[in-house]
């Protein structure tokens, strides 16, 4: 019998300030007339989609998401070459998932709005038609003229994808010659009416989804985002929208803007307030198609990939940036056929709600020397049968498909270890493995099993005397931490 699954596992393609227009990093070579070349360079599109195609991997959920300025003026004709993009990502297949519409999510950048228009119908007017004709007839995706700028939404894809995806916009009042034409804006309307949405998803819906918040600007101030002259330029109100989120178990939040790839985790906490939530990992996206960089930086895009696991409520979030390589090793400009991506950095990081550990059952004493003496002579008759090499495990979310947990193992050194292992053999049973590690290539010797259920791993250490001893550790499954405070 196949067991049940505890789990939902989101792949992300996330972009961020493609800016179609003047500076795109992709625009077609032009004849010395102005016409365009006959003989047309990857674009964009190309480019992403064959990077993606270098991996080979397949996942059940994968989605798109583009966190704004995807134009530089909000012109028709920068519009329609961000349509044509959205056009040609449908239908692709990443990731061995052939991917729709309804698998695209896009919020608006300020540089997606007319700043220099005085009226909101004109300040909205082309992203509004923009969307509308990426959309049109898709359910769930109406965009009402008439409160365009209201623009807030949520989309429960939990039951057939794993995951929910809100998409908000900060850009109501980036208008031109204000103190605002660069700085986000939530209205508190807009996050209790947020409120009011996600508080209508079910119980079980919640508990079981992949969260992710899509906005432009972003909602923490970091020192790398801060600018001369630009003061607090963060979103307005994102306080009221960060406790929102996490109220609601939100995972990841999504935004561009700097064009400065970051990931960082949030968990502020105020003594005065009583949550204890897990913490929220906010992903700057920075730019995949400009050619106006912070001083040093170049093109990326990110790769997440997200597994929640809802029996522990714990999830484990992978960010690979892949970085544009269009250089050469004398760091001139290849010919565009030659451009490739690259993975410039990766973290890793796992979500887990902090409970403290606290016993109302233990019986405590003070050590006794005669009731307690044999007991303690046996742990330490342990530590030299080990020589001092103490096996240990760390249990995660594991990303492999079709598993749950990933046990990280390795060899730590008591501090009077005086020897190392030359070799040490890992294995958990015929389901598993049998991984061997050495001393000259890792001397913490590492390995990692993916697994569904429970296990207890062996241990078998040999040293230079070959002499083998055998110890063992519990990988277990983690549920629900409950604090009975």
């Amino acid at each position: 019998m196949t067991p049940k699954p505890l789990s939902n596992q989101v792949v992300v393609v996330h972009l961020s300030d493609i800016h179609f227009g003047d500076g795109h990093r992709f625009s077609p070579d032009h004849t010395p007339s102005g016409e365009p070349a006959q003989e047309t360079v990857p674009d964009l599109l190309q480019s992403l989609t064959a990077d993606l195609d270098t991996f080979g991997q397949s996942f059940d959920s994968v989605l798109v998401t583009i966190t704004g300025d995807l134009t530089v003026k909000a012109s028709d004709n920068e519009f329609g070459m961000a349509q044509r993009f959205l056009d040609g990502l449908a239908g692709r297949t990443i990731f061995g998932k052939v991917l729709q519409k309804r698998d695209i999510f896009v919020v608006p950048g300020n540089h997606d709005v007319r700043y220099d228009q005085s009226s909101p119908e004109l300040f909205w007017q082309g992203y509004y038609n923009f969307y509308s004709s990426c959309y049109r007839g898709a359910p769930g995706r109406e965009l009402a003229a008439a409160n365009v700028e209201r623009f807030c939404r949520v989309h429960n894809r939990a039951s057939e994808s794993g995951y929910i995806v809100l998409e908000l916009s900060t850009c109501h009042h980036n208008y031109k010659n204000t103190p605002d034409l660069q700085r986000g804006f939530i209205d508190q309307v807009d996050i209790s009416a947020l409120k009011t949405r996600l508080m209508e998803i079910s119980e079980e819906d919640a508990k079981k989804s992949v969260k992710i918040a899509l906005l432009h600007h972003h909602p923490v101030l970091i020192p790398a985002f801060a600018e001369p002259g630009r003061n607090y330029d963060a979103v307005i109100n994102s306080g009221l929208l960060l406790n929102l989120l996490n109220d609601f178990g939100f995972q990841l939040i999504l935004h561009g803007h700097k064009h400065n790839p970051h990931a960082f985790l949030y968990d502020a906490t105020c003594g005065w307030h009583k949550n204890s939530n897990a913490p929220m990992l906010i992903v700057a996206g920075g730019s995949a198609g400009s050619s106006d960089l912070p001083e040093g930086g170049g093109n990326t895009y990110n790769l997440i990939n997200v597994r929640h696991n809802y029996e522990s409520q714990i999830s484990r979030i992978q960010v690979v940036t892949r970085g544009l390589n269009n250089r050469d090793q004398h760091n001139r400009t290849l010919p565009r056929p030659e451009w490739t991506w690259k993975t410039i950095k990766q973290i890793d990081r796992t979500l887990e709600q902090f409970v403290a550990s606290t016993s109302h059952s233990s019986d405590y004493r003070k050590f006794d020397n005669q009731q307690d003496g044999e007991r303690e002579i046996l742990r330490k008759a342990e530590y030299d049968r080990l020589r001092q090499n103490m096996p240990v495990v760390e249990v995660v979310p594991s990303l492999k498909p079709g598993q749950e947990f990933e046990a990280r193992m390795k060899i730590v050194g008591h501090p009077h270890r005086t020897q190392l292992p030359n070799k040490v053999v890992w294995s958990a049973g015929c389901k598993f493995a049998v991984s061997t590690c050495l001393r000259e290539k890792d001397n913490e010797f590492k390995n990692t099993f993916s697994y569904f259920g429970p296990m207890l791993i062996q241990v078998s250490m040999t040293f230079d005397d070959e002499t083998e001893c055998h110890s063992y550790v519990y990988a277990h499954t983690k549920t629900k931490a409950i604090d009975s405070v």
